[in-house]
């Protein structure tokens, strides 16, 4: 049987798996929910049993990504996100490539979210047109008057 982990154990496991799936670590996320004051970016709860979500766009896994050989063992790889140029430079096409991807996942990261919203920026597609004409449903249903909704 194996000890228990230590917290210190832990917390570099998470350290290391935030950086791998967002290209953030846990410093970043400690600071993100300090400036988040400890609670969900659009809800504002707090994190229950456990962390919040790091939210990030899937968008950029759709960026265009060109690689240009610009020297001798030296190559560049460039894409546009968000309307921001990014590039990244190493000593083969694949490993300039995986820089850039690189700096494009950890630009995709937007914040912190509690799970259910989280999951509910997935049900609408992360598409703003989407939570506009959600919201809009919304308004029209409360601005009705209360006769048909069931009120004696």
């Amino acid at each position: 049987m194996s000890k228990p982990k230590t917290q210190a154990q832990l917390d570099r496991a998470t350290d290391l798996r935030m950086k791998r799936e967002y290209g953030r670590g846990l410093d970043w996320y400690n600071a993100q929910f300090k400036e988040q004051n400890g609670g969900c970016a659009v809800c504002w709860d707090g994190p229950g049993t456990r962390r919040l979500n790091i939210d990030h766009d899937h968008a950029w896994k759709k960026v265009k990504i060109e690689a240009i050989k610009v020297g001798f063992g030296i190559w560049s790889a460039k894409g546009a996100y968000n309307g921001e140029l990014y590039t990244a430079a190493g000593g083969t096409k694949s490993s300039a490539i995986r820089q850039l991807k690189e700096k494009l996942l950890s630009a995709s990261v937007r914040g912190l979210l509690c799970h259910r919203c989280n999951r509910a920026l997935v049900l609408f597609r992360d598409d703003e047109e989407y939570l506009e004409a959600a919201a809009e449903y919304l308004r029209r249903f409360r601005s009705r008057p209360l006769t048909g909704r069931g009120v004696l």
